[in-house]
C-alpha cells in the first residue's frame, strides 16, 4: 500500500515537550504495539499528533509565517475517549479525542487559512464541525480492519491501559488522558512516510 496518501502538506497538534504523555505516547507508537503485527510487515514510526488539517500546499516560502499567522485565544486540549480500528493505513488503531470548542476553533482557522482552494470562513465551520474527527494514531499499518480487531486490537487495549492512557470520561482526569496546549507543526505529508520531518513549529 502506499504510504504517500496524504495529500499537501499537514499542521499537527503534538504534546508539550519533554512531556509524560509525550513519552507515554511515544513508546507506544515506537516500541510497545509495532511487535503485534505481522512480521513479515515494516510497521512505520511516526511522531505523536493529532492533525489539525491537511491539503495545504506542498512548498511554503516561509513555512514559519505559517504558525505565526495562527490566532491563539483559548488554548486547545486533547482528551481522548475512546480506541479506535479505522478503514485506512493511517487510522487503522487510533485514540479518538474529544471535539472540544477550543480544539474544532483551532481546526476550523488552519482549514480557513491554509488549506489549498480559498477555504471560505463558512466551508471551515461547517468541515470542523461536521468532517473533522480529531485522533492520534497508535500505528499505521496495512493489516486489514477486521483481522486488527480479531488478532490484535485486544493487546493493543492492554497496552494503553498498562500505559495509563485512559479512554472514557476518567481521561479528563488522567494525566495520561491527553494534553492541554503543546506545539503546532508544519510537516510535509506529501512525502514518502520515511520523509515526513516538521518544517516549522510553534510552542502554544
Amino acid at each position: 500500500m502506499s504510504n504517500t496518501l496524504v495529500l499537501g502538506s499537514s499542521l499537527w497538534l503534538i504534546p508539550p515537550a519533554g512531556s509524560a504523555i509525550d513519552a507515554t505516547l511515544s513508546k507506544l507508537i515506537h516500541k510497545t504495539i509495532p511487535p503485534h503485527f505481522a512480521p513479515d510487515e515494516t510497521v512505520p514510526s511516526f511522531i505523536p499528533h493529532v492533525t489539525l488539517t491537511s491539503r495545504l500546499p506542498k512548498e511554503f516560502a516561509n513555512p514559519q509565517s505559517v504558525l505565526n499567522d495562527l490566532e491563539i485565544e483559548d488554548i486547545p486540549e486533547v482528551v481522548f475517549k475512546e480506541l479506535n480500528v479505522g478503514d485506512t493505513f493511517f487510522t487503522r488503531i487510533t485514540l479518538h479525542a474529544e471535539k472540544t470548542p477550543a480544539l474544532v476553533g483551532l481546526a476550523r482557522q488552519c482549514r480557513h487559512k491554509f488549506a489549498e482552494g480559498n477555504v471560505n470562513e463558512a466551508d471551515a465551520t461547517l468541515w470542523a464541525t461536521v468532517v473533522f474527527t480529531p485522533h492520534l494514531s497508535l500505528v499505521y499499518s496495512s493489516m486489514p480492519a477486521e483481522k486488527v480487531k480479531a488478532e490484535v486490537l485486544h493487546k493493543v487495549t492492554e497496552d494503553v491501559d498498562d500505559a495509563g492512557v485512559v479512554a472514557g470520561p476518567a481521561a479528563v482526569h488522567s494525566a495520561m488522558g491527553g494534553w492541554k496546549g503543546g506545539r503546532v507543526v508544519l510537516v510535509q505529508t506529501w512525502k514518502d512516510l520515511d520523509q515526513w520531518k516538521v518544517i516549522a513549529e510553534r510552542v502554544l
